[in-house]
């Protein structure tokens, strides 16, 4: 093993055409690829084709760098992985010689597929608990409301007054969509728990 392949980085040099022309062991454990076969390939065929803006920046920036150590960099880039899966990644692309023929570039790249997944959990757990507070919002309060309203019309002082009958009939649609609301925050909250549990192993096992 040389000195490279100890370096825990993973990376690809590529030449002015953009092939690949040695890939780090980081990079194609990282890909699942063997090294065999990355090299001599095309880097764009790693690199999700509906990037397309990130592949014309870096196919610009392979013919426009006249220095060495010039970079560009991408917060977020979709890799393909061997079986058509994806790796997310922040990546640069910096110069590395460009003396003629030998113009050589370097593409370093970070994987981050789980905070893009931890990024995304809270996401969706924030989608919940808005839903949770709308719900609370316009489908407790209101019922709520009614019911209130409809029991200051109750007769307590005479049972049997005929009033009492219609307010409890009417009163039912409202204790409904009470029910209906509660039961719906009800399953909401163990969503959210599950997120949460989700959430926090995720985290520690990336710690």
């Amino acid at each position: 093993m040389n000195l490279i392949d100890k370096l825990n980085h993973a990376f690809f040099l590529i030449d002015s055409s953009g092939i690949i022309i040695y890939s780090s062991k980081s990079a194609y454990g990282i890909l699942g690829y063997s090294q065999q076969e990355l090299l001599g390939q095309d880097y764009h065929s790693i690199l999700d084709c509906h990037q397309s803006h990130a592949s014309s920046q870096i196919d610009a920036f392979l013919i426009q760098a006249n220095k060495p150590f010039q970079k560009i960099d991408f917060e977020l880039c979709k890799f393909i992985q061997k079986g058509n899966r994806f790796v997310y990644a922040r990546a640069t692309v910096q110069s590395l010689l460009l003396e003629e023929p030998s113009r050589i570039f370097i593409i370093s790249f970070t994987d981050i597929s789980e905070e893009i997944k931890l990024n995304e959990d809270v996401k969706r757990l924030n989608k919940k608990l808005d839903l949770i507070a709308s719900l609370f919002s316009h489908q407790i309060r209101g019922p709520v409301a009614t019911i209130i309203g409809l029991s200051n019309i109750l007769n307590y002082s005479s049972p049997l007054d005929p009033i009492n009958n219609e307010v409890i009939t009417r009163i039912s649609t409202p204790l409904r969509q009470l029910d209906e609301a509660i039961s719906r925050i009800v399953a909401l909250s163990s969503e959210c728990e599950l997120l949460i549990e989700e959430h926090s192993t995720n985290k520690a096992v990336n710690q």
